[in-house]
């Protein structure tokens, strides 16, 4: 990632939901603005209101999968499997897992915008058959970078993919 553009703030993570371990995980305790990728927090939240609980504290994606309805559940990773090329307002958000990880299966949510002076850029998402793996790659630059954020995240996935591969 730093190869790609060396003053970059990253922060990355690979779970594996199979055996409940982190396979690798850098600045995992770093803030990032949530950019878009709140907006799952926010259909969880809406879904809950047909009687079920919200997180408390758990990684979100572990909790889609182990703990939201089948019905819901299916409607969510469904959107997040069916995550157009290009976003609503024209932004590419195939940087990441979805360029990163070319021959997997992926379900995504991908934030990305400005926050203060910072570009900041967000790809997260289940990955591989069966969606086993939570991985989240997190960058920010500063806001002249924003053009060169994404390949950032994009190097971040790509260095992931033979791990991903190779746990499953």
């Amino acid at each position: 990632m730093h190869a790609v553009l060396p003053n970059a703030r990253d922060g990355f993570e690979v779970f594996d939901l199979q055996t409940g371990t982190v396979l690798t995980s850098r600045h995992a305790d770093r803030q990032f603005a949530a950019m878009s990728v709140v907006k799952l927090l926010i259909a969880l939240d809406a879904l809950a209101r047909n009687n079920w609980v919200t997180p408390d504290g758990e990684t979100v994606y572990r909790y889609l999968t182990d703990q939201v309805p089948v019905p819901d559940r299916g409607l969510l990773l469904g959107a997040l499997a069916d995550a157009p090329r290009i976003a609503a307002d024209g932004f590419n958000q195939y940087f990441g897992i979805p360029d990163g990880l070319p021959h997997t299966t992926w379900a995504i949510k991908q934030g990305w915008g400005t926050s203060g002076s910072q570009a900041v850029m967000e790809s997260t998402g289940l990955v591989g058959r069966d969606l086993r793996y939570v991985v989240v790659v997190l960058a920010s630059a500063p806001a002249n970078s924003y053009s060169t954020v994404p390949s950032v995240i994009t190097a971040g996935a790509s260095a992931l993919a033979r791990l991903v591969s190779s746990a499953g």
